[in-house]
């Protein structure tokens, strides 16, 4: 009975019998163009399998649309610099983060130092909620930068994941 390896992400998980291989598919777990070998040397698609009559690409089509949607940025993100640029992002986003959070912390170190009537009397007030505004405007937008850039970085990945079969 053969063994089957397979590759995703630059790591090596099995070994698996056929039917764990095509269980495996049925949930989503291999996609057609996951990576599959039975000597970890000789790498091919998992839609080139057939042994048995079943292939890993039947059993993976019997999956939902979305299942295999997600799979495939799954698998495309572990085949490209996506942790990179996850990572870049979580960068910037953790910076924005503190940068909203400063002022803050500003206003909270005033009002400390000067004590609740004083601060409430001081005519700076205004720019004292006008900062607390800003931060919460900088906080949200940090938010919708991480989504935007994760869905940009997915469409560009696809997109060059495409036009490379074709």
């Amino acid at each position: 009975m053969s063994q089957y390896f397979i590759r995703s992400g630059g790591q090596v998980y099995g070994p698996y019998s056929q039917g764990q291989l095509s269980s495996l598919a049925a949930e989503g777990r291999v996609v057609p163009t996951t990576e599959v070998s039975t000597d970890r040397v000789t790498w091919a698609p998992a839609s080139s399998l057939q042994p048995g009559g079943t292939s890993p690409q039947r059993a993976s089509s019997s999956s939902s649309s979305s299942n295999r949607q997600t799979n495939y940025l799954a698998e495309l993100r572990g085949r490209t610099h996506y942790p990179t640029y996850r990572a870049v992002v979580m960068i910037f986003s953790i910076l924005g983060y503190i940068a909203s959070a400063l002022p803050i912390v500003g206003i909270i170190f005033i009002f400390i130092s000067q004590g609740a009537i004083r601060f409430f009397e001081d005519p700076g007030l205004g720019v004292a909620l006008g900062a607390v505004i800003l931060s919460v405007v900088v906080a949200v937008s940090v938010k919708f930068y991480q989504e935007f850039v994760t869905m940009l970085v997915d469409f560009t990945d696809s997109t060059i994941d495409y036009h490379s079969r074709n």
